[in-house]
């Protein structure tokens, strides 16, 4: 299977992984083996898959016709489906893996009961609810971030890409600006700089080395083919302590408490304190 979409469940024990459309797969990243094949709904050009970290539970969604499934992520089998929320653009679990949150492209988080997918809460204004761990979840708007009743806009008017939660505040990246790291004031920390053409795309922690880690997009021009590096900064002081070039897999996740990442193309590359190394290939 050629994948375009792959997302991790939060400590990233589970990827989910699918095609353009329809065909996904679940599977083990403790064990890296293949959980179940499943054909689904899904609709591509948002973040409309997701499993949890218990590896019970993954779910599909579409923009508008087939709304939200719920799936046994072992036995494939549909739990629910509920199709009064339109205009899906991501989904993801809960950080207990308790509820799902469903975000829509008119800015509205809908919270859906695991139990038989009815609403439990609505938020406005949320493009995304960033489950946060360490302490208050996070409420992420196309410009701007809701943290500890801080609004912190980054760079005026430029569309936020991810935010992840660190032990004393958070990171967050914009379109063509960098890496923004915040304490749990609100206050900028340290920035990591981009060049032109460059976006960071997907952001993590890495507890063991306490590494914030931010796998950066890169294209030289609309006619060459992008390729992705990781950038691994110290999460105190901003320090780049490497980068590591990764390959033309066209998605990625981080998993294994954010100590690896996978590929599309399958290869698996571990974070090490001075350097990241391809130690596994799976195949999709």
């Amino acid at each position: 299977m050629k994948v375009y979409e792959l997302y991790s469940s939060i400590d990233g024990n589970y990827v989910i992984a699918g095609d353009f459309e329809k065909d996904t797969q679940v599977w083990n990243m403790r064990t890296y083996t293949k959980i179940i094949d499943l054909k689904t709904k899904y609709g591509s050009g948002g973040k409309r898959l997701a499993i949890s970290d218990n590896g019970k539970f993954c779910a599909d969604a579409a923009y508008n016709r087939f709304g939200v499934t719920l799936y046994d992520a072992k036995s494939g089998e549909i739990i629910w489906n509920i199709k009064e929320i339109k205009h899906i653009q991501r989904i993801r679990f809960t950080g207990n893996d308790e509820n799902l949150s469903v975000s829509n492209n008119e800015n509205q988080t809908f919270v859906l009961d695991l139990v038989d997918g009815k609403i439990i809460s609505k938020i406005n204004g949320a493009r995304n609810i960033i489950y946060n761990k360490y302490g208050s979840n996070l409420i992420m708007n196309d410009y701007y971030i809701k943290y500890n009743n801080y609004r912190i806009e980054t760079k005026k008017e430029k569309l936020i890409l991810d935010v992840y939660c660190l032990p004393n505040g958070f990171a967050c990246s914009t379109v063509g600006e960098g890496l923004y790291v915040y304490n749990t004031n609100g206050l900028l920390m340290w920035k990591a700089d981009n060049n032109k053409n460059e976006h960071f795309v997907s952001i993590s922690y890495l507890k063991k080395y306490n590494y914030v880690c931010g796998i950066v997009y890169k294209y030289n021009s609309p006619r060459t083919a992008p390729y992705y590096v990781v950038y691994c900064y110290n999460a105190g002081t901003g320090d780049l302590k490497y980068a590591h070039d990764l390959d033309e897999g066209f998605s990625y996740a981080f998993i294994r408490e954010s100590e690896q990442i996978i590929s599309g193309s399958g290869r698996v590359f571990q974070l090490n304190e001075a350097g990241a190394d391809v130690i596994k290939k799976i195949k999709f």
